[in-house]
């Protein structure tokens, strides 16, 4: 029931408060989509990704692009994220389709040293990466291994296999757990109390569904598990302050068939702290979100897909308390010449009140707090 609300919600739900108050701004010759956003630790640049494997770095008092690089592998652009001293960029390769719903598709991870702008490490058959608190390492999922890769060196300092192992991974802002989506187990579902008197559901959940294990990251044992049921797990981010785990969602079509070309999948908040799950979730049609909350910790932003006559990429903005849809941005920008391009991505800035958002080859600053 839970999950029919979030989809009659996104479906069905009285039209959003749309943009009211945006600037479109020219980056340089730049002649690409837009697929990724990041404001740097000291919040006065942004880096924005692009398809073709450009990185711009944009100046957010003087508003112009200082700086451009070029790597190669990424034709779809990077998703991307900055190490907690902004030294570097983690770069993981986005693909324009995925056809394998039920499963993630493996691509390519990069770190880039942000002052010399040179590809310092590389690995292949990625499923999931994040940069270690303390800038040192990038821990990436490979096969069925999660691997701690020194970024000085290139070597491996630690690995380990947990068992059934999935899709996504992260880690605390401390550095002291990691947390990963697994398949589930018999005995994993008798601690989740909405599933384990229900023997349909638990054969269910065996089949198709997913938990999220905590791991102590200095002796990689098993610490405790979040303690409701999830579908796949594609993405997971911890939250600036460290207070809140956001898990991106999205059912088996097996087990849930989609409606139409609607992914119809949603966020999950998780207390890093225990595991409890909170009971409120963010929707989104689209099949591989950005989601962040702003500096302020009042919203959630996510990216989304919107089916009309054609189809758009939107950016909802949610109360991060109540899970309401309070805002959307729909990035319809060439719905008249029947040619939309480019990825929907996003950043909050450091004014509290306004979004730069991708716009095609072009950046949007969107004021949506009034």
């Amino acid at each position: 029931m839970r999950f029919l609300g979030l989809l009659l919600a996104l479906t069905f739900s009285p039209t959003f408060a749309q943009q009211n108050k945006y600037k479109e701004i020219e980056l340089g010759d730049n002649q690409y989509y837009l697929c990724s956003i990041e404001l740097s630790p000291d919040t006065k640049t942004l880096a924005i990704g692009t398809a073709q494997g450009n990185l711009l770095f944009w100046d957010i008092e003087t508003q112009q692009v200082t700086r451009k690089l070029t790597f190669e592998g990424f034709t779809h652009g990077p998703y991307m994220s900055y190490s907690r001293d902004g030294r570097y960029l983690l770069w993981v390769e986005q693909y324009f389709t995925d056809w394998a719903l039920n499963k993630d598709r493996p691509s390519t991870a990069a770190v880039i040293d942000v002052a010399s702008g040179n590809m310092v490490l590389k690995k292949d058959n990625v499923n999931a990466a994040a940069f270690t608190p303390d800038g040192q390492s990038v821990v990436a999922i490979q096969g069925n291994e999660i691997i701690f890769w020194d970024i000085a060196t290139g070597s491996s300092r630690k690995k380990f296999s947990p068992s059934n192992l999935s899709n996504s991974m992260g880690i605390s802002n401390d550095g002291k757990l990691i947390v990963v989506a697994q398949k589930p187990t018999e005995e994993d579902l008798k601690s989740i109390p909405s599933i384990r008197n229900d023997k349909k559901a638990i054969k269910e959940a065996l089949k198709y569904r997913e938990v999220a294990v905590f791991y102590d990251t200095q002796n990689l044992q098993r610490a405790f598990m979040a303690n409701d049921i999830m579908d796949i797990v594609f993405s997971m981010r911890f939250t600036a302050d460290g207070k809140s785990l956001f898990l991106f969602n999205a059912p088996n079509t097996k087990f849930r068939p989609a409606q139409g070309s609607n992914r119809n999948a949603y966020l999950q908040v998780v207390d890093p702290s225990n595991g409890e799950v909170s009971r409120t979730m963010f929707p989104t049609n689209a099949p591989e979100p950005i989601y962040k909350e702003s500096p302020d910790g009042h919203f959630v932003a996510v990216t989304s897909v919107e089916h009309q006559r054609t189809v758009a990429n939107s950016l909802l903005v949610f109360d991060r308390e109540s899970g309401q849809t309070l805002k959307r941005f729909k990035n319809d920008f060439r719905l008249l010449e029947n040619n939309v391009m480019g990825r929907a991505c996003f950043e909050f800035l450091p004014d509290q009140k306004t979004i730069a958002l991708g716009y095609g080859t072009r950046l949007v600053l969107w004021t949506f707090v009034e």
